[in-house]
């Protein structure tokens, strides 16, 4: 059997990084609701558009780690099983916890009960981003309002990829490190492509949607295509996948080499941030080779942004990124609900802090005490004997 990868503890912190700006543009959403757009100071903007950059983030990350992980062992007999098992165990058990809890909130407060019901199947086999699936002419995310379950579209499309990926790994793991390039940069093209397609041909994809799919509300399938969607953000994972083929291939950057590359990739993002062009919902697409450029300066040997990191706080967080992007909505909501009376809406920065500590204490809390465990019991319930190629606990993600 081939020899594992090391674990990169740097994309640990990456992961933390990412799950946390989602919940500092959430934070935002509370103090700036959308439709107040306009009105906006430019930090309000940046900082409610932070979930763009932490969800591209996620998804280039996820095809690195995936890649880094997984390229070979899918290939071997009781591979694919095995890594199916893996994907299926890191994800499911928090999630089958929140989306109980989310679609009982549901029912109780708005008596969708049939409709949920109808929904659900959707959610729990990960398919609900994969079509503009609808019932009783509403998307199926417009059925719910529950803060729960309102960023589990990504777990469907990041199933999405994962179902992709076995297929997808033979070609890629042979890649020499000049055809990694080449890859990357067309990875990086499908992605300029697909963003600003979906903006010059926005009103044409509109009145297909309105013709085809019956939608009253166009936008909504816009935001669909353009942000939810596995079809749009194909490319961003696709380009982790690439990057790290890069690595494994032999290529390697100095330390201020790696360094400079980072600052510069962060450097692009900020300035896209800083535009409030009407792009804003794909521009992080637009931009996705630089979070690729990100993964590649974090994971060099001895740079700075490297080390930084991978400092203990920062993988201490990373290992809990799962639950705190799951957890953090609802534990924003109700840290500010009168009853309870927390905190003061009318106290910002306070509220902010607090909460985000709260939130990240709690999410540290449910990595210990439901996914791990989860995770063992998940995988211990699916692989009776376990499948000897399985991929061990190398990565976190």
């Amino acid at each position: 059997m081939p020899a594992k990868q090391a674990h990169i503890a740097s994309l640990d912190g990456l992961r933390f990084l990412a799950a946390l700006s989602v919940l500092i543009s959430h934070a935002a959403y509370q103090l700036y609701p959308p439709g107040n757009g306009d009105g906006m100071s430019r930090l309000a903007w940046n900082l409610t558009h932070l979930a763009s950059f932490g969800m591209t983030l996620f998804f280039v990350l996820s095809g690195f780690v995936i890649h880094w992980n997984y390229r070979q062992s899918v290939q071997e007999p009781g591979g694919l099983r095995a890594f199916f098992i893996a994907r299926w165990s890191r994800l499911y058990p928090l999630f089958l916890v929140m989306f109980v809890v989310g679609i009982t909130g549901e029912v109780l407060a708005r008596g969708y009960f049939f409709r949920v019901m109808l929904t659900t199947p959707f959610f729990l086999t990960f398919t609900s981003t994969w079509w503009y699936w609808q019932i009783d002419g509403l998307h199926i995310f417009e059925i719910y309002n529950h803060p729960a379950i309102g960023v589990m579209w990504s777990l469907a499309t990041e199933a999405f990829f994962y179902a992709a990926y076995p297929l997808l790994a033979p070609m890629a793991a042979r890649l020499s490190l000049h055809r990694s390039i080449l890859s990357i940069g067309l990875a990086g093209a499908l992605a300029a492509a697909t963003a600003l397609g979906l903006f010059f041909f926005r009103n044409e994809i509109a009145a297909y949607a309105a013709k085809h799919f019956n939608v009253a509300d166009t936008g909504q399938f816009i935001f669909w295509l353009g942000y939810t969607s596995p079809w749009m953000r194909l490319s961003e994972f696709l380009l982790g996948v690439f990057t790290a083929q890069l690595v494994l291939a032999g290529f390697r950057l100095r330390p201020p080499i790696a360094d400079a590359i980072g600052l510069f990739c962060f450097a692009a993002i900020a300035a896209i941030f800083q535009m409030r062009n009407p792009v804003s919902m794909t521009d992080t697409t637009l931009v996705a080779p630089c979070f690729a450029g990100i993964c590649l300066a974090a994971a060099s040997d001895r740079s700075r942004i490297g080390i930084l990191l991978s400092a203990p706080l920062m993988v201490w967080g990373g290992e809990a990124s799962y639950s705190l992007y799951l957890l953090h909505g609802p534990i924003l909501i109700l840290s500010l609900r009168p009853s309870i009376g927390l905190f003061d809406r009318a106290s910002p920065l306070p509220w902010f802090f607090l909460t985000t500590i709260f939130a990240i204490l709690i999410a540290r809390f449910s990595y210990a005490s439901i996914e791990r465990p989860g995770r063992r019991i998940f995988r211990a319930l699916a692989s009776k004997p376990r499948a000897p190629s399985e991929a061990s606990e190398i990565t976190r993600y």
